[in-house]
């Protein structure tokens, strides 16, 4: 991670640790100051790590959404992996389900309603973008970091849950 860290930070990135956040996924806490905000840099290997995402993520970063998850920058390295710059999230919804379960916490009728208008909302905005969403999971939806709101991710954010993988097409 090193060597990444060296070559984002020539691009105005800067990593606040170099230990990921997630024992399982490779997601780091950044501060990006083009954006004057804190970020989280996701790095996946593999096989989805190709010059299409790139492609894809270029489209995706265009979106201008509440509820969507903000893709600030993207980057492939020629070892295959992919380096995606994502603006900040608590965790994400199905980690959220399993903390209320061992707590013991429900959801609020408010905070359901509040939460599926912001999807509804979300996937709208997509479709009128000429996007198709091919896979829907609760890896996929990210709370912002009071908890207050949820959010959709368009791109790739995890290489573990590779059968949640998030995925998007141009129509």
């Amino acid at each position: 991670m090193k060597v990444f860290s060296a070559l984002l930070s020539q691009r105005g990135l800067h990593l606040l640790s170099l230990q990921s956040i997630e024992p399982k996924n490779p997601i780091y806490p950044a501060v990006y100051p083009a954006h004057n905000c804190p970020c989280l840099v996701i790095v996946t290997q593999g096989p989805n790590s190709t010059e299409d995402n790139i492609k894809l993520a270029e489209t995706v970063r265009n979106l201008q959404h509440p509820h969507i998850l903000c893709l600030y920058d993207c980057l492939l390295f020629q070892t295959g992996c992919l380096v995606q710059v994502v603006e900040n999230y608590h965790c994400n919804l199905m980690q959220e389900v399993n903390r209320r379960q061992l707590t013991c916490e429900p959801w609020t009728e408010f905070e359901l309603w509040h939460h599926v208008r912001s999807l509804i909302s979300a996937f709208h905005y997509i479709s009128t973008q000429a996007f198709k969403k091919q896979v829907i999971s609760p890896y996929s939806f990210f709370l912002t970091p009071d908890r207050s709101n949820l959010k959709v991710a368009c791109y790739q954010t995890s290489s573990s849950d590779s059968q949640m993988v998030e995925t998007y097409f141009l129509c």
